[in-house]
């Protein structure tokens, strides 16, 4: 029996790729660096902040550039700490399917590889205070997904197994994630980031095209 539902939040939750682009090009120009292209960034999107920097600076400046991903991870981070909320909106569907998952005694709970203290303002402004149960972004100590770390300790949170949890995600960091804790995987295509092919190679046991497909599972 399904009790709980985990949500990855950028590309499922709410669409960050504008505003992370324009923050990655912010940060590139201020280390004196070129700006990429929203083509050249689109494939990075999804591999969290240091996946997504690393790419960016090969791509910005090649293997000679001579800055540390972690200074340009931190820049960045400190940036988006400013205006959080910045060009990012809800995916259309997304506010009603929580509130539907809520009225059928689903315990709601959001988990990201953003910063905690990033993914913690996202989550506070752009959803009512009773809406998720929980909401953990990455911290110090943890892995970033997809090790099951984080998703495990949320299920502790919870008060539920792993086993009786979805991961709702929409790429396949976060289907990987989801196996390698003993979850179920539900991977979305409505960011438009990767297609339910790639999703179930990464473990999807289920795809949703739309948020409302979602109440189908339970």
């Amino acid at each position: 029996m399904i009790r709980a539902a985990i949500f990855d939040v950028d590309g499922t939750l709410v669409d960050t790729k504008e505003a992370v682009f324009l923050l990655m090009n912010e940060t590139l120009l201020h280390f004196g660096l070129a700006a990429i292209t929203f083509e050249e960034y689109s494939p990075l999107f999804g591999l969290g902040a240091y996946g997504m920097s690393e790419g960016v600076l090969r791509i910005s400046a090649g293997q000679a550039h001579g800055l540390e991903v972690e200074e340009f991870v931190a820049e960045m981070s400190r940036r988006y700490l400013i205006e959080p909320l910045k060009n990012t909106r809800h995916f259309s569907g997304v506010p009603q399917l929580l509130h539907s998952l809520r009225d059928k005694g689903i315990v709601l709970a959001a988990l990201s590889n953003k910063p905690e203290e990033i993914n913690r303002k996202i989550i506070q402004g752009m959803f009512p205070a009773e809406i998720f149960a929980h909401s953990m972004g990455h911290r110090p100590g943890f892995a970033l997904k997809p090790d099951p770390g984080m998703l495990r300790l949320l299920c502790g949170r919870l008060g539920v197994l792993p086993e009786s949890c979805l991961l709702i995600g929409d790429t396949p960091i976060d289907m990987q994630t989801a196996k390698n804790a003993g979850a179920m995987a539900v991977g979305v295509l409505w960011s438009g980031g990767y297609d339910a092919a790639a999703l179930r190679a990464a473990g999807a046991d289920y795809i949703a095209a739309t948020p409302e497909e979602i109440l189908t599972l339970f």
